[in-house]
């Protein structure tokens, strides 16, 4: 099942969260729930091993997709700072209790 609803952004890290480095979120919904969302990759303290699935190359483009993401989500929301996002207006679409995506609500801007 799928539905749609409206929240806001009530946490924003841009930073490190459990050995990971990127944008980590937490949206409060209008049901009163919540859900997280995050842009990132392991963190340099975490080696490349024959074991991983990835490679140093790979890390460098995560790396900059997630300074992408973070620069476009800052525009949608006509922001300058991460920090700044907290209380930013969203809308949100779960299935099956998971989050599947999101985005600023810019027309409300």
């Amino acid at each position: 099942m799928t539905k749609t609803m409206l929240g806001k952004i009530s946490g924003c890290l841009f930073g490190l969260l459990d050995r990971q480095i990127g944008l980590h979120l937490t949206f409060f919904c209008s049901d009163g729930s919540g859900v997280c969302d995050s842009f990132s990759m392991w963190d340099t303290s975490v080696k490349v091993t024959q074991s991983t699935m990835w490679t140093e190359k790979d890390r460098d483009k995560q790396y900059t997709s997630i300074v992408r993401r973070v620069s476009d989500v800052l525009m949608q929301a006509k922001k300058t700072d991460t920090s700044k996002l907290v209380g930013t207006p969203v809308e949100l679409t779960i299935e099956d209790n998971t989050l599947r995506s999101w985005r600023v609500l810019t027309e409300v801007l």
